[in-house]
C-alpha cells in the first residue's frame, strides 16, 4: 500500500515503536535490564503488554533496539572525532577518546550492551543480533579506517580496534566499580597509556611489513 494513508501508518508505528523506545530508555537508567518487565515498559509508554508485543517481539528486541541506537550515536561522535582528528594517528586518539567519552557518559546504556553482547537473557532475533552486530561494526569502522591508513593491514587494523574497544569497555566497568581507584589507578590515564603503546612511533609500519613478509 502507497499514498498518504500508508505514510499516516507508517508514521503512526514509528511514533509509537519510538514511544515505547523512550520509555524502556527511562526505566533503564533507574533500574537493571533484568528487572524491567515488559509489563513495565508498556504501562510507562502508556500501552497494554499485549500492543507492545504488536511493535517489538520481546522485550530483548525492545533492548536491542535502544542498543543499536545507542551505538548509532557513538558511531556519530567517533566519525566526527576522526574527521577532525588530523593525521592518522592523531585521528586514532581522537576517536578512541570520542568513544571513551560517550561510552562512559551512558553508563547504563554501556551495560546494556555487554548484556546483549555476552547472551545474557533470551536469545536475540537473527535479524536484530545482525542489526547490533552491524551498528557496533559502523561505529568503530573510522578507527579501523584511520589505523589503515596510518600503515596496518586491514584484518590487523579491525582487530586492534576491537581490541580498543574491548580495553575501554573494561576499563569503564572497573571504574564503576571503583576497583581502579581502590588499586591506585585513573581509566583516563590508562587509556592514554595504551593509546601511547598503540601509536608508538613505527609500530603501524612495521606491522604492515610484517604482514606483508
Amino acid at each position: 500500500m502507497t499514498g498518504p494513508v500508508a505514510e499516516r501508518r507508517r508514521a503512526t508505528h514509528d511514533f509509537k515503536r519510538g514511544r515505547i523506545l523512550a520509555a524502556a530508555r527511562s526505566l533503564l537508567e533507574r533500574s537493571p535490564p533484568a528487572d524491567l518487565s515488559v509489563r513495565a515498559i508498556a504501562e510507562a509508554a502508556g500501552y497494554t503488554p499485549g500492543a507492545l508485543y504488536a511493535y517489538y517481539p520481546s522485550r530483548q528486541d525492545i533492548y536491542a533496539a535502544l542498543a543499536a541506537e545507542f551505538l548509532a550515536e557513538v558511531g556519530r561522535a567517533v566519525r566526527q572525532a576522526v574527521a577532525t582528528g588530523g593525521p592518522p594517528d592523531a585521528a586514532v586518539r581522537a576517536g578512541a577518546r570520542a568513544l571513551y567519552g560517550q561510552l562512559g557518559s551512558r553508563r547504563a546504556e554501556l551495560g546494556l550492551l555487554l548484556r546483549l553482547v555476552e547472551g545474557a537473557g533470551a536469545p536475540l532475533s537473527p535479524a536484530a543480533d545482525r542489526h547490533l552486530n552491524g551498528r557496533l561494526i559502523a561505529a568503530l569502522r573510522p578507527i579501523a579506517d584511520r589505523l589503515t591508513e596510518g600503515g596496518l593491514a586491514a584484518v590487523e587494523a579491525g582487530r586492534t580496534t576491537m581490541i580498543l574497544f574491548a580495553e575501554i569497555a573494561g576499563l569503564l566497568l572497573l571504574d564503576r566499580s571503583r576497583r581502579l581507584a581502590v588499586l591506585g589507578f585513573a581509566a583516563d590515564d590508562l587509556l592514554e597509556r595504551q593509546l601511547d603503546l598503540l601509536l608508538e612511533p613505527g609500530r603501524n609500519r612495521r606491522n604492515q611489513q610484517g604482514d606483508r613478509a
